[in-house]
């Protein structure tokens, strides 16, 4: 049975994924996958954190090593190597060092999970085949760096069309050295339900109110600012915009960008912050909404929220951004271009699916019906397809 390593970016974010983050969840998926099929033995090196290694423990098929990034001698090293590199050839982080220092002989291969350039001091050190897994456009800017991290990678798995493309135009190697696996979620936990309608009254949600709903972190590429200029624009009595996130994962620290949505927000009783919520929890609030806003100004490789929207039977109003065109069709989705117009097509866009129940259904239902694409088990069964092949 084939061993496969798989490493982290190693960022404060652990495996088992119990503070969330888009590259955790989409690795436990494939870990709970292996954990009902057992088609591999895995070892993921993860930073630590006491909830998560707790969780680690039900796992038959999965051997965890933590690092402690919190200690005092890794601190201390992590800082003689960020100097060190700054100014000498890249020799990798303390993350990676201290994942090499832990890692065996024997795996079949070795996942680097969205830290590209992990894999120059790994091939250094150690002979076995290198995969790429990139869910960012880290590799698409032309560099001797980054062509240096391609040559040493044997295989790439790009999370959409979008960041396959970025590569082939920036970098000097062949369409077959990459592959495209699309990110997948557990549908069922996305599945319309029942409104729960303590938590709508909790948030200040009437019976009557029309709800947007927009769920990511609070920075600028997000495009959240263009979202609540486009909401002054509109005279409605009877809608409610969500904001779901903080401005990183399981963070509630207020930034200055923060700041300045809050004041904008100040003028807009219609809108409702809720901070960070639990991944746990998050389907909960989306069940609140009727339609779902990805006002994505930056370039989006391959949003989880996306797919979580469309499994939640939501519309969406979506920008072209990235990849994001790629999971979506006409059908679930309004597209608007990124442009100096870009806030009043949000609004415009807003207004019509308000005046329209009925298109609003029917988005829904496409939105539902062309989630399966996009499944944990199509993500687990691609994956393994592409890795055995």
């Amino acid at each position: 049975m084939r061993k496969i390593a798989i490493i982290l970016p190693g960022d404060k974010l652990p495996l088992p994924s119990v503070k969330g983050g888009a590259v955790e969840s989409l690795v436990q998926c494939l870990l709970d996958y292996n954990e009902k099929y057992h088609t591999y033995n895995f070892v993921v090196f993860s930073v630590y954190n006491e909830e998560a290694a707790l969780k680690s423990r039900s796992y038959k098929h999965t051997d965890f090593k933590y690092i402690n990034t919190d200690s005092l001698n890794y601190k201390l090293k992590q800082v003689f190597r960020w100097i060190y590199n700054r100014f000498f050839p890249y020799i990798g982080n303390q993350f990676i060092n201290s994942v090499m220092n832990g890692m065996d002989t024997d795996y079949d291969y070795v996942l680097i999970e969205n830290a590209p350039w992990f894999v120059i001091p790994l091939k250094r050190k150690m002979n076995m085949s290198m995969v790429q897994h990139l869910h960012n456009n880290y590799l698409g800017i032309t560099s001797s760096f980054n062509q240096q991290i391609i040559d040493n990678s044997d295989f790439v798995l790009a999370v959409s069309k979008f960041i396959k493309n970025e590569i082939l135009s920036h970098l000097n190697c062949t369409p077959e050295l990459i592959s495209v696996l699309y990110n997948g979620i557990s549908l069922e936990r996305f599945g319309k339900s029942e409104c729960l309608w303590s938590l709508r009254e909790q948030l200040g949600i009437s019976h009557d109110d029309f709800v947007f709903v927009f769920s990511g972190r609070l920075v600028p590429k997000k495009g959240i600012k263009e979202l609540l200029l486009a909401i002054k624009q509109i005279q409605h009595l009877n809608f409610k915009l969500l904001i779901i996130g903080s401005s990183f994962f399981s963070s509630d620290r207020k930034t200055s960008f923060i700041e300045e949505l809050q004041n904008l927000s100040s003028e807009l009783p219609n809108v409702i912050f809720t901070g960070y919520i639990p991944y746990q929890k998050i389907q909960d609030y989306y069940h609140l909404a009727n339609v779902a806003i990805v006002p994505s100004i930056g370039d989006e490789a391959c949003p989880l929220s996306c797919i979580e929207f469309m499994a939640s039977s939501l519309p969406l109003i979506v920008t072209d951004s990235g990849g994001m065109v790629e999971l979506v069709d006409e059908d679930c989705a309004i597209i608007i271009k990124r442009n100096e117009n870009i806030i009043t097509q949000l609004k415009d866009a807003m207004i019509n699916l308000l005046n329209n129940k009925r298109k609003c259904q029917l988005m829904g239902e496409a939105a539902r019906k062309r989630s399966t694409l996009f499944s944990d088990l199509v993500y687990s069964k691609k994956f393994m397809d592409l890795i055995d092949n």
